[in-house]
């Protein structure tokens, strides 16, 4: 499991290719997905000038309208020129996400193209560029995939029922039974000690939406999630014999 938790476009200068009036591009930044950026028209890109090199190692594009015959190119380069940049890739859409991963490519410029003919207006919901994720070790395979939605249902005293549909949500629970105190590798893969996780959640606190990917290399199968944190403490259980920690942690999807 993966953890998308620190959004570096926060400091960013976004410049858009054309902007839809009322859909402003700085809405990139916001992790509310109703608040979307569109472009004025079926295609587009947007230049995200971080100032200086920043090495990149995750990027998301969330809340998208963009079908699957779409196209997205994530693209980075030491200027603002576009014919040959240094580093491009396709983006192969997950759910209502493109996610890449793995990067590793540090640039002043980065460009996400898009382009949908099938759509009047291509919108997007959230984008993430992090220098670095939370790699957590050994997740406990049997858990629960728990969907769920906010309709609330009531009943009249002749039991006819009244209804204020809500909306579709993913919320569960997941436990880690082997966090160590000290840096360790699975399948060649470093992963997070329990100062690791500490970091992640002093910083932040459930209160800012992070990417969640439950299985970060088969995104195909279990889509990317937004959301949070949904728990108000953070308890490693120690194993006395082993000198291991148990850890667990509920999740629950925002829009």
């Amino acid at each position: 499991m993966r953890l998308l938790w620190e959004n570096l476009i926060s400091n960013t200068t976004l410049t858009a290719s054309s902007v839809k009036s009322g859909y402003s591009v700085e809405s990139l930044k916001d992790y509310h997905l109703s608040k979307a950026f569109a472009f004025d028209g079926n295609n587009g890109n947007v230049v995200i000038d971080f100032g200086l090199a920043v090495s990149i190692k995750d990027f998301a594009l969330m809340g998208v309208n963009i079908t699957g015959s779409g196209t997205v190119t994530l693209e980075g380069n030491d200027t603002d020129s576009w014919g040959a940049p240094s580093y491009s890739t396709s983006i192969t859409k997950t759910g209502n996400s493109f996610i890449v991963q793995d990067i590793d490519e540090s640039y002043r410029y980065w460009r996400v193209a898009v382009a949908d003919s099938s759509i009047t207006n291509v919108s997007l919901g959230y984008m993430y560029f992090g220098s670095d994720h939370l790699q957590l070790p050994g997740m406990d395979p049997a858990i629960s995939l728990n969907y769920a939605n906010s309709t609330s249902l009531s009943f009249s005293a002749s039991g006819q029922t009244y209804a204020d549909k809500g909306f579709d949500y993913f919320a569960s629970a997941f436990k880690f039974p082997i966090i160590k105190d000290y840096a360790s590798k699975i399948d060649g893969i470093s992963v997070a000690t329990r100062e690791d996780i500490l970091e992640f959640w002093y910083t932040n606190s459930g209160a800012t939406p992070i990417i969640l990917l439950i299985a970060e290399k088969s995104l195909a199968i279990i889509p990317p999630f937004l959301g949070v944190v949904a728990q108000n403490t953070m308890t490693f259980k120690r194993d006395r014999t082993m000198g291991y920690y148990e850890m667990s942690f509920k999740f629950v999807e925002t829009k």
